[in-house]
């Protein structure tokens, strides 16, 4: 083996450390966000734009709608529709509003509260966009 070709592997070796490490922070990271986002009151969660699937839920979410609604439509968890609701924010955060955040108030028919919601399209683990939003109990100022 060459000198040259050690010095190449070495290189690439040292490359590869450098990307496992940057990975394993970044998992550590995502760990360390899902923890704080789990712990805050609020109704977060994430749902797929074209399938409305929803994709994780928060522990306030569980608490309202129950621990069974991974893989559901968001539609038919929250607001117990057939069908995607006509508000749905998916055209306010994507397409050629992506990457910009869409805020809204609004009285949920299923249980009567008002909700202040914010909602954002964010790159998920796998590599697709999708809806990430968070909505705030306001039914007391209402």
């Amino acid at each position: 083996m060459t000198n040259l070709t050690k010095v190449n592997l070495e290189k690439e070796n040292n490359r590869l450390k450098r990307e496992l490490a940057i990975r394993e922070s970044a998992s550590e990271i995502s760990g360390s966000v899902l923890a704080a986002l789990e712990g805050i009151d609020e109704v977060i969660y994430v749902a797929d734009p074209d399938t409305h699937e929803l994709l994780w839920v928060n522990s306030a979410f569980r608490k309202i709608r129950g621990s069974d609604v991974i893989g559901k439509k968001c539609h038919n968890v929250i607001q117990q529709r057939s069908d995607p609701c006509s508000f749905c924010s998916n055209d306010k955060i994507f397409g050629e509003n992506l990457g910009g955040s869409y805020v809204c108030e609004f009285r949920n028919e299923t249980n009567g509260r008002w909700y202040r919601c914010s909602d954002k399209s964010i790159r998920w683990p796998d590599g697709r966009m999708v809806r990430f939003e968070i909505a705030a109990d306001i039914t007391q100022r209402k």
